[in-house]
């Protein structure tokens, strides 16, 4: 993936992939719409204001303050999410922007979750 061209994953591919615990899914919505609507199961909740801080911090911290392993600039896939895609466009071009390469965007992002049946955590 050069010249951050987006990279984006759809419901079926990301569905398996999280639910076989192979891809790490990062929502940047705020926490208050979490409460609200509910979340994707095993998703982390990074808002879209603090992910580019997150990003820099140390692996330990990072691990510590979100509950996951902070993925690896290079080598691990991660993907982003938000409640249409939007949020999770700008949160793929700020980390591009830090060098982190391997991101695809969840198109349709909660939205498109929840259209297509997907389990919600409340």
């Amino acid at each position: 993936m050069t010249d951050n061209k987006l990279n984006v994953i759809e419901f079926e591919n990301l569905k398996d992939k999280l639910l076989n615990r192979n891809i790490t899914l990062i929502d940047v919505r705020e926490p208050k719409e979490l409460k609200e609507d509910g979340k994707i199961p095993n998703s982390v909740n990074i808002p879209l204001g603090q992910i580019v801080d997150a990003f820099k911090m140390s692996e330990s911290a990072f691990q510590s303050k979100y509950g996951v392993q902070k993925p690896d600039e290079q080598s691990d896939p991660f993907v982003l999410s938000c409640r249409s895609g939007k949020r999770a466009t700008d949160a793929f071009q700020k980390l591009s922007a830090l060098g982190y390469n391997n991101i695809s965007v969840y198109s349709g992002s909660f939205q498109d979750w929840v259209k297509n049946g997907g389990p919600i955590e409340k």
